[in-house]
């Protein structure tokens, strides 16, 4: 099973790297949270080029059938976000 790596230790890694306090990390990635997150919302593609881009999607309505009865359920239509890596994530994902 893949681990993952938790918010604190991310904010942790990234504030010994760059030499920067904790506070100030966790600033930096709380804004970086809050700038994507009004762009997809707004329905705007965000590319940080060479890691990862999001795109805002709508899914349509649709039916499906219930297994267990056979009846048929409208499922609603929803927005969601495609994330795509790019650039050297996407290298490093492709030769691991």
């Amino acid at each position: 099973m893949t681990e993952s790596v938790t918010k604190a230790e991310l904010i942790n890694s990234i504030a010994e790297r760059t030499r920067s306090s904790k506070a100030a990390t966790r600033r930096f990635l709380a804004s970086l949270e809050e700038v994507v997150t009004e762009a997809i919302v707004e329905d705007k593609i965000v590319q940080l080029t060479g890691f990862v881009g999001f795109t805002p999607i709508e899914k349509p309505e649709r039916t499906y059938r219930n297994p267990q009865t056979g009846e048929p359920v409208t499922v609603p239509a929803t927005k969601s976000v495609k994330i795509k890596p790019l650039g050297n994530l996407k290298d490093a994902i492709e030769s691991s």
